[in-house]
Formats: structure tokens, sequence, C-alpha cells
């Protein structure tokens, strides 16, 4: 599968489970997340457009992880507020 496959795979998964308003919830509220984050897209365009597979491997791996995490913390709260 090359670069292009991979992303898109991986943004299907992702946009799957997305929620409207993460990002936002995340970067006002998670400042050290939003701060990976934003690392990791900018370490994997990087990678991008060096054309190396191995380092965009590792570097999508790692922004895939901080946008899960950044999911899972935003889902945890919309349950929290829907619990009080």
């Amino acid at each position: 599968m090359n670069k292009e496959e991979l992303f898109n795979q991986v943004m299907e998964k992702i946009n799957a489970e997305y929620i409207p308003g993460t990002l936002r919830y995340v970067k006002a509220s998670h400042p050290d997340l939003w701060r990976h984050l934003v690392e990791a897209e900018d370490r994997l365009e990087m990678e991008w457009l060096n054309g190396m597979e191995e380092g965009f491997k590792k570097c999508l791996d790692a922004w895939v992880g901080f946008n899960l995490a950044a999911l899972k913390i935003f889902r945890e709260r919309e349950i929290q507020k829907m619990l009080l």
C-alpha cells in the first residue's frame, strides 16, 4: 500500500469516529495534547514531502494516536455532560 492509500484509509477511520468540536475543545482545554497533535501533523507533512515510506508510516501512526486520544477525551467529556 502506498502513502496515499494508507493516508486515505486512516482518514476514513478518523472521519468515521470524529465528533464535531473535538479539535476546538482539545486546543482550548488540553494544550499539551494539541501541541503534540500539531507537531505530529507537521512531521507527517514533512515525511510526505520527503517521500520516505518508513518515516511516513511512523509519523502517521503517531498522528493517528494523538487524534484518537483527542477523540477519547472529547467523547468522555460528552458522556460526563449527559450524566450531569
